[in-house]
């Protein structure tokens, strides 16, 4: 947590406290919430230990917040492993099992499907014991702290980026969509770039994450120990981490958003209007609906994870304000696992083929239990060929078989330039 540890001699080292508290000898035993408190609201430790890097590496958990803060963080968290876990997973095979790689946009929903399922099963059972259970105590060794931090942050970061990339496919779509050239292997570029992007700014929170011991206290906190006693370098790394991970995505989806609905509300369809132009128009903004709706989650619930913590540090009144309520780090917390939930209910909410094919899942579940066997129908309806039946020559948005289309989608027999979901905007 918000404590620094100084490298001692040999294979040693000593527990390092804030110069306030190693002015004289200790009188009394100082608690765990005490210590971090003061660690994590002090100033004057800036450089060895940023307050920002607090809320981003699961850290600054004081016992003295109010009882209802920690029942609520708990309620959440239970919702987050239930709804986000399970749903996020149910999600990903959907996706992956009956429409794989077939847009850009689902494969990178998967991607982040999967990664929210794993932050809900294997870190939250932990944050829950670190916030609920054992408050201020950290009882699962630095391996597990290490693993926790990174997977945390590497799923902040995915977010980011993941949400980024989906504006910026719909924005080419829009801007040069017959242009494009689609195949099954224009999914990977993006989706390479969001990884290593996620990867590299979460790395430094998983090496540099660990275990502490405070002394005269019999708990151990988990936190990230920076090696840097220069208080400009950690600010630097800081503040470019929030400007990377959050507000430079923000501010590029604000802008991508912007001309998408510019371009969809002013749009005007070739030849005269039918019902496929209705049709199309429908879809188009339902989709612009989806994604400015996640991107609006994302930015009530993540917003407060970075944007706080700078806050205090850029504005002393701010910093009074904010170090007088010890249940902050609670709010955050849960705004955080909310994201996940919200996220993954509107995504399933505004997308046809995904509530299409998890009831298609179901069937077949249903249909494997009671010995039965499914034959593709529910797909072959809205316009997805059955699993397999797919040949060579039914490439990615060049498809020339006589597949059933469904009526409420003939975008192929309308419109030349439209030869796919992604296309036909």
């Amino acid at each position: 947590m918000s404590t620094f540890v100084q490298e001692g001699s040999g294979d040693s080292f000593e527990p390092w406290l804030p110069r306030g508290t190693m002015a004289g000898p200790v009188e009394r035993p100082v608690s765990v919430s005490e210590a971090v408190l003061h660690t994590l609201f002090n100033s004057s430790n800036v450089s060895t230990m940023d307050w920002y890097q607090d809320f981003d590496a699961n850290m600054g958990v004081s016992s003295q917040a109010p009882d209802i803060a920690v029942v609520a963080l708990g309620m959440v968290y239970s919702v987050f492993i239930m709804v986000c876990g399970l749903g996020n997973l149910i999600l990903a095979a959907a996706i992956f099992r009956y429409m794989r790689l077939r847009t850009t946009v689902d494969t990178l929903i998967g991607n982040l499907a999967l990664c929210n399922s794993a932050v809900a099963m294997v870190c939250t059972p932990f944050e829950l014991g670190y916030y609920i259970v054992n408050v201020g105590s950290w009882h699962f060794g630095a391996a597990l702290c290490s693993v926790v931090n990174f997977i945390k942050i590497l799923a902040l970061n995915l977010t980011s980026f993941v949400l980024l990339a989906i504006a910026f496919e719909r924005f080419l779509v829009i801007a040069k969509s017959k242009k494009l050239q689609r195949n099954r292997n224009h999914s990977l570029l993006p989706l390479g770039l969001v990884w290593t992007a996620a990867l590299t700014l979460a790395a430094p929170a998983g090496h540099f994450a660990t275990t502490l011991s405070l002394p005269n206290s019999p708990g151990t906190v988990c936190g990230v120990r920076w090696f840097s006693h220069s208080e400009e370098t950690a600010m630097a790394y800081h503040i470019s981490m929030a400007l990377l991970g959050f507000v430079l995505p923000v501010v590029a989806q604000i802008v991508l958003h912007s001309f998408i609905a510019f371009k969809l509300l002013h749009r005007q369809f070739p030849g005269h209007k039918n019902t496929s132009h209705r049709t199309m128009r429908i879809k188009s903004r339902r989709k612009m609906t989806r994604m400015l709706l996640m991107f609006c989650v994302y930015f009530c619930c993540i917003g407060p994870f970075y944007v706080v913590p700078m806050v205090r540090e850029v504005s002393s009144e701010a910093k009074e304000v904010i170090d007088s309520y010890a249940s902050v780090v609670y709010v955050l917390e849960g705004l955080a696992s909310i994201h996940g939930v919200l996220n993954t209910v509107v995504y399933i909410t505004f997308h046809d083929a995904i509530l299409m094919t998890l009831r298609r899942m179901l069937r077949d579940l249903r249909m494997t239990l009671t010995g039965q066997k499914g034959n593709g129908e529910a797909l072959e309806l809205y316009g997805y060929p059955r699993r397999g039946t797919m040949s060579k020559s039914h490439g990615y948005g060049q498809s020339t078989h006589a597949t059933p289309i469904s009526p409420v989608s003939p975008v192929n027999m309308t419109f030349p330039n439209c030869k796919d979901e992604v296309t036909c905007v």
